[in-house]
């Protein structure tokens, strides 16, 4: 295997296969800023990975990844906030927009 990343040891010698790849994966891990349980996918689970061609859902052994963040009570509460201070703000405007064309805003 050729070392794509220069900065890793390369293989010692009497090293296994496995104790390197798990070195490997370590210092691959490190240097992309990875946490420390995330590693690279070997060949065979990539294999394993799959993509729906109609929809691009994306599948691993056959089941759907699923990625979903729902709000907490703190976020949905400021959220909520945020879309009703939007509301009132339009609110103003158009009233001020009403005002100024009805004349109320600068009787002459």
């Amino acid at each position: 295997m050729s070392n794509l990343y220069p900065e890793i040891e390369p293989k010692r010698p009497g090293e296994s296969h496995e104790a390197f790849y798990e070195r490997y994966n370590k210092e691959f891990s490190r240097l992309r800023g990875w946490p420390p349980h995330i590693r690279p996918l070997n060949l065979a689970q990539l294999e394993i990975l799959g993509i729906d061609e109609r929809t691009g859902q994306l599948y691993w052994d056959g089941a759907p990844v699923v990625t979903r963040h729902e709000l907490g009570r703190r976020e949905f509460f400021l959220a909520a906030l945020v879309a009703w201070a939007t509301v009132v703000a339009a609110l103003a405007t158009v009233a001020s927009a009403i005002a100024d064309y009805i004349g109320l805003a600068h009787p002459s």
